[in-house]
């Protein structure tokens, strides 16, 4: 063999080297592609039918957005605060919002000890509740 065709063997080596590098290039992304476009499993398929959703401080504020959107994705809610009226409130305005589909219960926060969770299949915890400091 001649010096030239043994470029051409290197050549067409290093040429197909390239492509298949290419080609694993181009599944990673078709995989990621795939990936970003899956569709996401719903929470109840996830944490099953009829289970419930604790949210502390959920009588307003973004604790109540949260106990709102879980609602609408099926799951009971307890709110668990210490404000009783406001409380009581939000919880009537959710009944109203989710139109009966879930139960929603609440919980007052300054009787924890006497508390009986055991009869809820809690599946999530969102524990939102703050407290409030004023400087003068």
């Amino acid at each position: 063999m001649d010096g030239g065709k043994y470029k051409k063997v290197i050549l067409y080596t290093f040429a197909g080297l390239g492509a298949l590098v290419a080609m694993k290039g181009v599944g990673n992304v078709v995989r990621l592609v795939k990936y970003w476009t899956k569709r996401p499993v719903p929470l109840q398929r996830t944490y099953g039918e009829n289970t419930w959703a604790l949210i502390t401080g959920g009588s307003r504020g973004i604790g109540f957005e949260f106990a709102k959107q879980l609602g609408t994705k099926g799951f009971n809610i307890i709110i668990l605060d210490k404000e009783h009226k406001q409380t009581q409130q939000a919880v009537n305005k959710l009944s109203e919002i989710l139109k009966g589909r879930v139960k929603v219960n609440y919980l007052n926060s300054d009787i924890i000890e006497s508390l009986n969770l055991e009869q809820y299949d809690i599946s999530i915890l969102i524990n939102n509740a703050g407290i409030r400091y004023f400087v003068h």
